[in-house]
């Protein structure tokens, strides 16, 4: 029942009284008979209770209306705060790359997989040129530094001597490599990682991209293979060399 219908209720009753007060009013002159008076009387009484029912269904109507309304605003409120999860959770299920390349030792291999805040879950090499991945252990980290300049002009950087356990460095030589990047927090140790102290993750830029033989056959580096890095802390002379033999040589009889 709408406003339309209820106004002409209204307006319908207004009508019928005005017609009994005439009828009345011809009543008491004598100018009318008392049934059709009644039958007026009537007429406005059924007039008035169509009227007081279409009320009573706007206000039932628009108590459930509200009620729906309640209804469909907790489930916005439901589905709003089930959404802001949903993109927590697609937050947190996304890793982003800092840099394009290629991804390899992955860990998770099931959905609903979990990582520790300290886990390593993949690794990524960088398209165009690998990088040696080594660590270094914390009692030894002290020593090694990426000094001013250092990865933008490499001349500054340490140098290391990398050798791929799968070409021993007998036979098929080293790669020169820089120390260009020190990870500032330590690795915890795991013994499924074949770490089994404090060691910190450091990146060492090859200069050479495959290995080569001496009769000219290039061997193709993979993401992947394993490693043995020799990083050179100082420079020392020959001289300096036979001086500190000779230094160790005289402590060691004078202790005699």
């Amino acid at each position: 029942m709408n406003n339309a219908e209820v106004q002409m209720l209204e307006n319908n009753l207004a009508l019928q009284a005005e017609i009994l007060s005439r009828y009345v009013q011809l009543k008491a002159a004598g100018a009318f008979s008392e049934v059709q008076l009644l039958t007026q009387k009537n007429t406005v009484e059924e007039t008035r209770g169509r009227l007081m029912q279409a009320r009573a269904n706007r206000l039932r109507q628009l108590a459930l209306l509200d009620q729906q309304m309640a209804q469909l605003n907790s489930e916005v409120a439901d589905i709003s705060s089930r959404l802001a999860q949903a993109r927590v959770t697609l937050r947190y299920q996304q890793l982003k790359s800092p840099l394009d390349g290629v991804v390899f030792d992955l860990q998770p291999t099931s959905a609903g997989y979990t990582a520790q805040s300290t886990e390593t879950v993949m690794k990524v090499v960088p398209f165009g040129s690998l990088e040696a991945s080594v660590e270094v252990p914390s009692n030894k980290i002290g020593f090694v530094k990426v000094p001013a300049g250092c990865p933008k002009q490499l001349v500054n950087c340490m140098n290391a001597d990398i050798s791929i356990d799968s070409y021993p460095a007998t036979d098929f030589g080293i790669l020169p490599g820089k120390v260009t990047r020190i990870g500032s927090d330590a690795l915890a140790p795991n013994p499924q990682e074949q770490r089994q102290e404090l060691s910190y993750p450091v990146t060492v830029k090859l200069i050479q991209q495959q290995l080569q033989m001496k009769s000219g056959v290039k061997l193709p580096l993979q993401v992947g293979m394993s490693l043995t890095a020799n990083i050179k802390l100082r420079k020392v002379s020959y001289l300096q060399l036979l001086l500190g033999e000779f230094q160790d040589k005289a402590e060691s009889l004078q202790r005699l």
